[in-house]
């Protein structure tokens, strides 16, 4: 989001854009101009995330030394964001897009017994919507998908850490009202991972795998992948855990 919300024009004319932060594609086109000609499908990513969304985004007239914007404000903000990136790349780039990341990383760092709660502390999103702004987030992209004829956009959820118990049924709980609501297509794992990682027991990483995949039904993708060599282990042993990786993940 940072690099296409325009803060100038955005100020400058607030009777228009209150509601509707102005937009500027340009950093957008190389891209999608790229796999356009040479038949590439390409990932949207990311369209609601607390991180690279700018902070004066979340503030009533687009300054951070003014009031934040309160939560039925930030809500028309993120449908109508929603909205214009869905219908301009379809209308610039049809096709081009496979699939959207709707929301990222709105799951805590938790260690804690029980459920992972949301980020809340580092999370305008939160702050200024409230618990229910994924929600919120893929209900506008399923309507603007759809109403853009693209009935097969896929819409998903990405995250890091996925596979830590406490987080992966944070995940869960987030997405099961998503999910019932038929709003989401999949999840993506982040998968940030060393030669340590289980890939099975409670904390394995195909454990999670199969968690997200038979409990909420979802499509799931790799959508990043490093596995890092363990205090004491070695090149040799990350090539065979590489390897063991991926025939257990083409297993699954």
């Amino acid at each position: 989001p940072a690099y296409i919300m325009d803060q100038a024009t955005s100020k400058s004319n607030l009777g228009e854009y209150k509601e509707h932060v102005a937009l500027n594609f340009d950093s957008y086109r190389t891209g999608l101009e790229y796999a356009k000609q040479h038949g590439l499908a390409v990932r949207g990513h990311t369209l609601v995330w607390h991180s690279q969304t700018p902070e004066w985004f979340f503030y009533e007239d687009y300054d951070v030394s003014g009031k934040r914007a309160d939560r039925d404000l930030m809500l028309k903000r993120m449908e109508n964001y929603i909205k214009e990136v869905i219908s301009w790349t379809e209308t610039n780039y049809p096709g081009v897009i496979y699939a959207w990341d709707v929301a990222n990383e709105a799951v805590a760092e938790y260690f804690g017994a029980g459920t992972a709660p949301m980020r809340q502390d580092d999370s305008p999103w939160y702050q200024t919507i409230g618990a229910d702004f994924v929600q919120k987030a893929f209900a506008y992209a399923r309507k603007y998908a759809k109403q853009c004829g693209r009935e097969d956009l896929k819409l998903f959820y990405n995250d890091y850490n996925e596979y830590f118990p406490a987080k992966r049924e944070g995940i869960i709980s987030l997405l099961k009202p998503i999910k019932e609501d038929g709003n989401i297509d999949g999840l993506g794992m982040q998968s940030h991972i060393d030669t340590q990682r289980p890939l099975e027991g409670d904390s394995g990483y195909m454990t999670a795998v199969r968690r997200f995949r038979d409990e909420l039904g979802l499509e799931i993708h790799v959508t990043e992948l490093d596995v890092g060599i363990a205090e004491g282990d070695t090149q040799i042993i990350q090539g065979a855990y590489y390897q063991e990786f991926m025939e257990a993940l083409l297993k699954e």
